[in-house]
């Protein structure tokens, strides 16, 4: 389930999913090498994802299978495109961001998945 709440242009907060317990989190940061790409994570099955680095200090559990220092995200969905737009505003803008994985890496990237951007006023 998506929640989206937008109280300003600048102040836009986007609340994807709820992350475990077993996920890592950063600390407030500038977004930093923003990639949207084509890749294929199970061969003959090419998907498109964003991958993302961020200023910010990462805390918690990182999964063993995130073994770059990246984030992901789809872009084949409503959430995806919104994690997009929310990482585009905050790129512009120069608004730091928070972000909370959800404890795995289930587009095969060797990086963690985004479950929750949060744009700072």
């Amino acid at each position: 389930m998506a929640l989206w709440k937008f109280s300003t242009p600048l102040g836009l907060a986007l609340l994807i999913a709820v992350a475990p317990a077993g996920a890592s989190t950063a600390t407030p940061g500038t977004v930093l090498d923003l990639v949207v790409a084509e890749y294929i994570s199970i061969p003959d099955n090419p998907a498109e994802a964003g991958f993302f680095k961020t200023t910010g200090t990462r805390t918690g559990s990182v999964p063993a299978c995130a073994t770059l220092p990246r984030w992901v995200f789809p872009l084949n969905t409503p959430a995806g495109q919104g994690i997009l737009a929310a990482l585009l505003t905050a790129k512009a803008t120069g608004k730091k961001i928070e972000v909370e994985g959800t404890g795995d890496c289930k587009l095969g990237t060797a990086s963690e998945t985004v479950g929750l951007i949060r744009l700072n006023d």
